[in-house]
């Protein structure tokens, strides 16, 4: 019940902004073991480059830097504020430039980013960022 209603209140405080154009949906976070565990399931290795679309605040990133070593993280948020806690969540973690990068740009944009690089593309986000689109 307690998730339920902090959904309605997240869907409330977070619309306006999403049907603005100034972010894309409320935060959604994943417990740490399912993130471990998509990771694995992507059977991601040291030597590959890792994007995660609508970042947030960088868990997928840090698992992915953590636990499977992995040669590089690119993140992409729109929402200032989440930028701002994901860089410092990387640099307090100990990772930094060129190895983890978050970029402010909708996820939706993806040239400015250079996807091509990417061995694995991660996006993990509510349904109102799909109804945004």
């Amino acid at each position: 019940m307690q998730a339920l209603i902090r959904g309605r209140q997240a869907r409330r405080t977070h619309l306006p902004l999403v049907r603005s154009g100034m972010i894309w949906g409320p935060p959604v976070w994943m417990k740490p073991k399912a993130i471990f565990d998509m990771l694995s399931l992507a059977r991601v290795m040291p030597h590959h480059v890792l994007f995660d679309l609508g970042c947030g605040e960088g868990d997928v990133l840090i698992s992915a830097l953590r636990d499977f070593n992995i040669k590089r993280v690119v993140g992409l948020e729109i929402d200032a504020l989440r930028v701002k806690i994901a860089r410092r969540k990387l640099k307090d973690k100990g990772f930094c430039e060129p190895r983890a990068a978050i970029i402010k740009e909708n996820a939706f944009n993806v040239r400015k980013a250079h996807i091509h690089e990417a061995d694995i593309v991660t996006c993990f986000m509510s349904p109102d960022a799909h109804e945004v689109t």
